[in-house]
C-alpha cells in the first residue's frame, strides 16, 4: 500500500475512533482502496458503515460534473465487519465483470436495486445486513477541479466500458477502445453495435489463449485475422 495514501487516510480521520476504523480496514482488505475508487471515496465508506454517518461517494460524470452517491446506514458496524461487507460487495461485482464500481454500482451492491453491469442490467441483493440496509441517493454536483481532455472523453464512454476500464488511467483506457475499433476494423466491422466493441475491448484487456474470436461482418465468427495495413498501430500510452 503506498504510503502517501495510507497517511492521507490517517489525516482524514477526525477521531480516534474513525482513525482506528480506517486502519483496521486498510489493514484487513487494502484493496478496497482501490475499489472505492479514491482514498476519499474508501474513507468516508468506512467511517460511514462504522459510525452510521452519510458515505459521500464521488465519481467522475460528463459536462464538467461529478456523480455523487449518498450512502446513509442506519445501524453501525464493526470495523472488521465492515471490511467483511465491502469485500464481499467487491466479489460480488468482480464476479459480474465489474473490477472498478461507479458510485451507483457500489451503492446497488451495498444496499441492493439495479445494478448497470458490462452486460446489462440485473437487479441485486445489497450484501449490508438487514438492519443496516441503507438509503441511497444519488446526484450531480459540479466538480470544481477542471477535469483532463482524456477525463472528459473517458466520461463520454458508455457506463459499461468505464466499468470495464475503470481501473486505469484514462489516457490508457482511450488507447485500448480505440485498439478494439481498429479491430473492429480489421474484421469489416467498422460500425460495429455497442455488445460488439464491448466483447473486443474485454479481449483486447485479456486475449483468449487461442486468439480473439468474435462475430466477423462478412464471415460470422472468425479467429481475429493479422492487423489490416490500412489500420494505424498502436502506440501505448506516453508517459
Amino acid at each position: 500500500m503506498n504510503r502517501f495514501v495510507v497517511a492521507l487516510l490517517i489525516g482524514l480521520a477526525s477521531t480516534a475512533h474513525s482513525q482506528d476504523a480506517v486502519q483496521t480496514v486498510l489493514q484487513a482488505a487494502p484493496q478496497l482502496v482501490g475499489f472505492a475508487g479514491s482514498p476519499e471515496n474508501f474513507y468516508n465508506l468506512v467511517v460511514g458503515l462504522t459510525e452510521g454517518t452519510p458515505a459521500r461517494l464521488a465519481g467522475p460524470a460528463a459536462g464538467g460534473f461529478s456523480r455523487v452517491t449518498t450512502i446513509n446506514a442506519p445501524a453501525r458496524l464493526g470495523a472488521a465487519e465492515a471490511a467483511a461487507v465491502l469485500e464481499r460487495a467487491r466479489q460480488n461485482l468482480e464476479f459480474l465483470g465489474i473490477v472498478q464500481p461507479t458510485p451507483e454500482q457500489l451503492s446497488a451492491a451495498l444496499a441492493g436495486g439495479v445494478l448497470v453491469t458490462p452486460t446489462g442490467s440485473t437487479q441485486v441483493r445489497g450484501v449490508l445486513p438487514q438492519a443496516a440496509r441503507a438509503e441511497v441517493r444519488s446526484q450531480l454536483e459540479p466538480d470544481l477541479r477542471t477535469p483532463t481532455v482524456d477525463e472528459r472523453a473517458f466520461a463520454q464512454l458508455p457506463l459499461e466500458l468505464q466499468s470495464l476500464l475503470g481501473g486505469m488511467p484514462p489516457r490508457e483506457a482511450l488507447l485500448k477502445v480505440q485498439l478494439a475499433q481498429q479491430h473492429l476494423i480489421a474484421l469489416g466491422n467498422a460500425y460495429g453495435s455497442s455488445e460488439r466493441l464491448r466483447a473486443m475491448v474485454q479481449n483486447v484487456l485479456a486475449p483468449p489463449s487461442g486468439g480473439y474470436t468474435v462475430a466477423s461482418f462478412s464471415a460470422g465468427t472468425t479467429s481475429f485475422p493479422p492487423m489490416s495495413p490500412l489500420v494505424s498501430p498502436y502506440l501505448p500510452a506516453t508517459r
